[in-house]
């Protein structure tokens, strides 16, 4: 018995699972009701840049353009947000981005990704490494 402003409230041990499994799918599809996240979805997203060169590299996403704010460092790691926003319609559309290196406005190496709307709303992010000749990318956990 659960009792709701003084009256006894009998609730089935059906009706309580059904509650938990809603509540585990709404969770599960990146409604946490603390992000504010709903389809159709227009979004930045996130970059985890790591350098392994020598010398400073640029990592774009898209039609970004090189500048002080997407140069990363010899040696180090650096995280950011897109310069633009993206929109996913749905949980299953994916979209496409290519992420570029390079320095004195060349690029030189570019990589494609996909993310699909649900990855995005699970917080996830594009990681790229640039080793001194390729670019790798790949999603991460947040």
């Amino acid at each position: 018995m659960l009792y709701d402003g003084g009256v006894k409230t009998k609730l089935s041990p059906v009706r309580i699972a059904t509650g938990l499994v809603a509540a585990t799918v709404i969770l599960a599809c990146g409604g946490s009701g603390t992000t504010g996240n709903n389809y159709p979805l227009v979004t930045s997203v996130r970059l985890r840049a790591s350098n392994l060169d020598v010398d400073n590299i640029h990592f774009l996403i898209n039609t970004e353009t090189f500048s002080a704010s997407n140069r990363v460092a010899p040696s180090t790691t650096m995280e950011r947000t897109s310069d633009f926003s993206y929109t996913w319609d749905s949980a299953t559309q994916v979209n496409e981005f290519r992420v570029y290196c390079g320095r004195g406005g060349v690029v030189l190496d570019s990589e494609m990704i996909t993310m699909s709307g649900d990855q995005r709303m699970q917080g996830k992010k594009i990681a790229a490494t640039w080793d001194g000749t390729d670019v790798i990318v790949n999603l991460v956990d947040p």
